[in-house]
């Protein structure tokens, strides 16, 4: 089982690396973008809703309704039996995460695709000094195939921290070997081809910030299926001021508009001003 796990994690990886994120930076330069950050940026948008849609609606939708066809009745039915599901899929998302922190981390690290693809190059296509250099040069960290993964697992963390607490242990594996990988890529392995200032980070912040109100959401949900109108109600006004604190930042804060090293400049020049003038 474990093996089949790891063969099916393995494929998972390659197959979207290699195959499905192709498609978003095709789309995004089709759409006109010209900046390789905007580029990124774009990607990072389409990928998060593939994403969000192919791996959390589509396994919750599966793991609710699929499995009890039989016992639908009425439509009041329908969402007793997807509050009552929602919870069972907690073991699916839990191999998930372990899966993808234990076999997909590894193989970023030992890098054996390019390592063939590379010797293969070198053994028969690169015949100059010149080609040989681009052969063996590992490229820049495509953070924009990378990120839309790590926003799901924020997703998946609020999502199933109450509803299946097991999650929570492998999610912080999953985010304390990301943080080593990518510390070792981005130090001694890829090379960045492009120095965008953080311009990507108002993106990040706001699928995030969906992130946690799609969980947040699901909660309140569950709970008001459930009957359990009280702790529903009383679950409200945390929805309530993750919508203010999030829009607050639109509406008030102009650095989330920002590149991050601008917005941090400007942050502490609007904080030194108002400290002063009070």
């Amino acid at each position: 089982c474990v093996c089949v796990l790891c063969f099916g994690s393995v494929f998972d990886y390659y197959t979207h690396s290699h195959i499905i994120n192709a498609y978003p930076p095709a789309l995004s330069a089709a759409e006109g973008r010209v900046s390789i950050s905007d580029i990124y940026t774009s990607c990072l948008r389409k990928l998060f809703s593939f994403y969000i849609v192919n791996v959390f609606l589509v396994s919750i939708v599966a793991g609710a309704i699929f499995d009890k066809l039989n016992e639908f009745t009425s439509i009041s039915s329908v969402f007793t039996l997807l509050g009552q599901s929602i919870p069972t899929t907690g073991t699916f998302f839990t191999n998930y995460i372990m899966i993808r922190s234990l076999a997909v981390f590894p193989l970023r690290l030992l890098r054996i695709g390019p390592l063939i693809v590379t010797a293969i190059k070198k053994k028969w296509l690169s015949k100059t000094h010149r080609e040989i250099a681009a052969t063996e040069n590992p490229g820049p960290l495509e953070f924009d195939l990378a990120l839309p993964v790590d926003i799901l697992m924020v997703l998946l963390g609020f999502t199933y921290s109450t509803v299946a607490p097991i999650v929570v242990p492998f999610v912080v594996i999953y985010f304390g070997l990301g943080f080593i990988t990518y510390a070792y890529l981005v130090m001694y392995v890829n090379v960045p081809i492009v120095e965008g200032g953080g311009v990507s980070w108002p993106t990040m912040f706001n699928l995030a910030m969906l992130g946690i109100f799609v969980a947040e959401l699901a909660l309140i949900a569950i709970v008001a299926i459930k009957q359990a109108i009280g702790p529903a109600i009383f679950l409200l006004p945390l929805l309530l001021g993750t919508l203010y604190f999030w829009s607050h930042l639109h509406t008030v804060c102009v650095c989330v508009f920002l590149a991050l090293e601008i917005a941090v400049l400007l942050y502490s020049f609007i904080i030194k001003h108002t400290h002063t003038h009070t």
